[in-house]
């Protein structure tokens, strides 16, 4: 299937000093999170209005270097995978940082890298506000409560990666009537579907989609379809796949420098661009319009 090459391909916004935008989230009231992978020196989590105007700066003061994957807003406050630390922090209305939680070490899951630390990276809520997160290197979704009580929801070989790229378990996301959870397993080329029991613990996984040049951000879309950004492949930027797991479409990389995350402001895809693979130093937010992209 040839990748589709929307000519409506737009910035919404550039991400201002230290660029390296990953994690993006859209409030109810459409302001925008970004949060920053600097894995040298400061983070900062940017919020933009939506029209794409910068309205706040938060910087990560307390751990230097402190890279950010996954941000998520909650209640007004946003969340953000201090990827690097193994905390989950919580940025108020304030601007204050704070740690809302820390994720444990894990024995190795065989046939994984042995020792790996925690490396929280995607994030997603359920319907009752509990908070989900994916570790990429322990082959782990953690559940954490309302009051950061971190507890395993899932640990599965299949969250792993076992090939050169370690970035296993990445972006997440419930499917709309939450009767399963996707998971994107970068490193393997994969997004798998755990099911959700009906009282809420994790049962089944199997293969949703395989064959996809590093899955990072994952989320379905306000036309029911799971769209996928990938930050490495040549080919394209953007999947679109049915809800059982078909390849519905791809877009082309033109407009993008290796976007990492998505989210929906009504019908239009915003994602993050972290020029991670392009070595681009280029760090922005693209915004493309999903109509006519599936073609019915």
């Amino acid at each position: 299937m040839r990748a589709k090459d929307p000519a409506r391909v737009t910035r919404f916004a550039n991400i201002p000093s230290p660029g390296m935008a990953e994690g993006i989230s859209i409030s109810p009231d459409g302001h925008v999170a970004v949060g920053t992978f600097n894995s040298e020196g400061q983070s900062h989590v940017f919020v933009f209005d939506s029209k794409g105007r910068l309205i706040r700066d938060i910087p990560v003061m307390d751990k230097v270097p402190s890279p950010l994957l996954g941000v998520l807003w909650k209640d007004g406050d946003i969340y953000a995978a201090d990827f690097g630390n193994g905390r989950i922090l919580r940025v108020t209305s304030d601007n204050s940082v704070g740690v809302f939680a820390r994720l444990p070490d894990l024995p190795n899951v065989v046939p994984g890298p042995a020792n790996q630390p925690p490396a929280p990276n995607g994030l997603a809520l359920d319907k009752k506000g509990v908070l989900y997160v994916s570790d990429s290197f322990q082959g782990v979704v953690w559940r954490i409560t309302g009051v950061g009580q971190v507890t395993i929801w899932k640990q599965d070989v299949r969250l792993i990666s076992t090939k050169e790229l370690p970035f296993g378990a990445n972006g997440i996301t419930f499917t709309p009537d939450e009767d399963a959870m996707l998971v994107a397993n970068s490193g393997e080329g994969t997004i798998v579907k755990i099911v959700v029991n009906p009282d809420g613990s994790a049962g089944q996984i199997s293969t949703f989609a395989e064959g996809i040049t590093v899955p990072d951000g994952i989320m379905f879309g306000p036309d029911g379809n799971l769209w996928v950004v990938s930050p490495a492949s040549k080919e394209y930027a953007v999947l679109a796949f049915s809800p059982a797991g078909q390849r519905l479409a791809s877009v082309s990389t033109r407009g993008f420098n290796g976007p990492t995350s998505l989210d929906f402001m009504g019908g239009v895809l915003l994602a993050t661009n972290l020029g991670f693979f392009t070595k681009a130093a280029d760090y922005y937010v693209t915004a493309l319009p999903i109509k006519g992209v599936v073609q019915k």
